[in-house]
C-alpha cells in the first residue's frame, strides 16, 4: 500500500515574493508536504517542529518571524528569532510510552519512497492523461494550510487556560500572536483578510479553515470573501509539472533529500 497525503502534495504556495516556499528549488522537492523534518540553515530554519513525521530533536513549539534590531539607527538590521508559543509541546511521536524519533526509520522511508516513486515513475502516461486521478480532483473543494495546525493548537490551549478567559486584553494578547509573521513579512500585507479570518476564528474557538479549488488559484475565506489570484500557480497544472521531472536525474535527487533532511540538513 502506498500511503498518500493528498491535503498537503495539493497545497498551492500564496503569490508571495519572500516566502520560503515560493523558491523554485523547494516547489518539486519531497519536503514540500512538509512530512520531513525542517532544519534549515540556508533558509534560517532553526527547528523541525512542524514536521508531519515529527523532529529529530526535542524542541519548543515555535514559530519564526523576523526581528528589526537597533531600529532607527544606521546600524538597524533584520535577523530571525524564534518565539515560543507553548513550552510543553514538541514534535516527537509517542507509541506506547516511548518517543519515535524519525531518524530511527531512515531505512524504511528510502526504501518506502523508492517502491513509491517507481510505481508513479511506471504509470507517469496514465497520470497525465484528463481521464486519471490527477484531474479528476480539480474540481474537489480543498483545505488550505496557510500555518502549522500545531499554531493554533497551541494558541487556543493557552487562551482556555483561567488568566486568559477572565479578561479580554489577556486573551486577545494570545491572538494577537498570529500578526507577528505579517508584521514581519510585508510580502503577507496584501493578504490581510487570512489574518483577520484566522482571529475570528480562533475567538469562536474554531481552528481556521480555508479552502481553494486545485483548478484555479482563488482562496475561498469562511465568511463569503474570495482572494483572487492568491496563489502563484493552480494546482493541476504545479502537479502535472512535477510529474513531468519523474526520471532517474530526478529520482536520485529526491534521496539525496530525504537523506540530508533525516541528517539535519533539510535544505
Amino acid at each position: 500500500p502506498i500511503i498518500l497525503d493528498h491535503e498537503t502534495i495539493m497545497q498551492p504556495f500564496l503569490d508571495t515574493s519572500d516566502y520560503i516556499c515560493n523558491k523554485e528549488e523547494f516547489s518539486h522537492h519531497i519536503g514540500k508536504p512538509m512530512l520531513l523534518p525542517m532544519s534549515s540553515p540556508k533558509y534560517g530554519i532553526a527547528n523541525d517542529n512542524i514536521s508531519g513525521f515529527g523532529a529529530l530533536v526535542e524542541t519548543s513549539l515555535l514559530q519564526t518571524i523576523r526581528k528589526i534590531s537597533l531600529a532607527n539607527t544606521d546600524n538597524c538590521y533584520r535577523s530571525l528569532e524564534n518565539i515560543p508559543l507553548h513550552d510543553k509541546l514538541t514534535n516527537i511521536p509517542v507509541l506506547d510510552g516511548r518517543k519515535q524519533r524519525i531518524g530511527s526509520f531512515k531505512k524504511q522511508l528510502m526504501e518506502g519512497f523508492s517502491l513509491a516513486y517507481n510505481v508513479l515513475l511506471k504509470n507517469k502516461d496514465s497520470l497525465l492523461k484528463e481521464t486519471g486521478p490527477v484531474y479528476a480532483m480539480s474540481k474537489c473543494k480543498q483545505r488550505f494550510v496557510f500555518r502549522p495546525t500545531k499554531v493554533y493548537q497551541s494558541i487556543l490551549e493557552i487562551v482556555r487556560e483561567p488568566k486568559y478567559m477572565k479578561s479580554e486584553k489577556m486573551f486577545l494578547s494570545r491572538i494577537e500572536l498570529l500578526s507577528k509573521a505579517f508584521d514581519s513579512n510585508p510580502a503577507l500585507l496584501k493578504f490581510h483578510k487570512i489574518l483577520y479570518s484566522e482571529k475570528r476564528q480562533l475567538m469562536n474557538g474554531d481552528v481556521p479553515i480555508f479552502n481553494f479549488y486545485p483548478e484555479s488559484r482563488n482562496l475561498y475565506l469562511p465568511n463569503g470573501d474570495i482572494i483572487v489570484n492568491a496563489f502563484k500557480s493552480n494546482c493541476i497544472e504545479d502537479i502535472k509539472t512535477r510529474i513531468n521531472r519523474f526520471g532517474n536525474k530526478d529520482f536520485n535527487m529526491q534521496l539525496t533529500y530525504i537523506e540530508n533532511s533525516l541528517e539535519g540538513k533539510y535544505c
